[in-house]
This record gives structure tokens, C-alpha cells and sequence, in this order.
């Protein structure tokens, strides 16, 4: 599900010169038939998707991830093998626990060798690009 955010009905009310009021009704109206139709169990019978539909969907969004797996190799490949064998590891003695534990690791690995920086460096990189675009326009 797409989440609209706060601004939606302003960015909406702008776009299709709509007053705001209009705007923000018809997202509370969606969003009443929305939890409505989830609550109920009308979903199933208002929307069936053929099930080669949906494996075709499936197959196409794990078809890119594993193209993203190859890519990454290319350059990363020690990460991806302690992931892979974090993975294994963790499907042969805790199977609950073995998507989460891969998931962890990454990122662990990443910022262990380096080439993620922490939040703090990127904001202050952010900051000094900022004060150095505002010396060059004279403000």
C-alpha cells in the first residue's frame, strides 16, 4: 500500500486547483472504505488476481533482487559469502530466525569494513555542502 503522506491533500489541492477541504474529505472517504473492506473480508471477492498473475509478479520482483545479489557479488563478494553462510547456518539450527540473522549481518558487515559511513558523517558532509553552496551565492 502507498502511503500518501500529510502533504497529500495540499499537493492535490494545488495540482487540480480542488479546495483543500475537498481534498482531505475524499482521503478520509478512501480511507474509511479501505479499512472497511480490509475489516470485512471483502477483499478476496472484490479483487481475485489468477494465480499465474500473481507467481508472474513474484517472479519478476525475486528476479531483480537476485540480479541485485550478482551485482553486489562483483565487488562485495566476501560479504555476500558470510551472508550466504550466515544464512545456511541459521536455516539449519534456528530456521525462524535465519531471514532475520542474514538481514542483520549485512549492514553489520558493511560498516565494519568501511564503506557505509554513520548518519552523523553523512549530515555534517550534508551541512558543509550547504554552507559552501551558500558562500558561493554571496549569502
Amino acid at each position: 500500500m502507498v502511503d500518501a503522506g500529510p502533504g497529500a491533500p495540499g499537493v492535490v489541492a494545488a495540482a487540480r486547483r480542488v479546495f483543500y477541504s475537498d481534498a482531505i474529505g475524499a482521503f478520509v472517504v478512501c480511507a474509511a472504505r479501505l479499512t472497511t473492506v480490509g475489516l470485512t473480508g471483502w477483499f478476496d471477492t472484490l479483487i481475485s488476481i489468477p494465480s499465474g498473475i500473481a507467481a508472474a509478479l513474484l517472479a519478476g520482483i525475486l528476479f531483480e533482487i537476485g540480479i541485485k545479489i550478482f551485482r553486489v557479488a562483483e565487488h562485495r563478494s566476501a560479504l555476500v559469502i558470510v551472508m550466504f553462510l550466515v544464512y545456511l547456518v541459521g536455516k539449519r539450527f534456528v530456521p525462524c530466525y535465519a531471514i532475520p540473522a542474514t538481514a542483520r549481518r549485512g549492514p553489520r558487515g558493511q560498516l565494519g569494513s568501511g564503506t557505509v559511513r554513520r548518519w552523523h558523517e553523512l549530515a555534517y558532509e550534508a551541512n558543509e555542502d550547504a554552507n559552501d553552496k551558500a558562500d558561493e551565492n554571496g549569502n
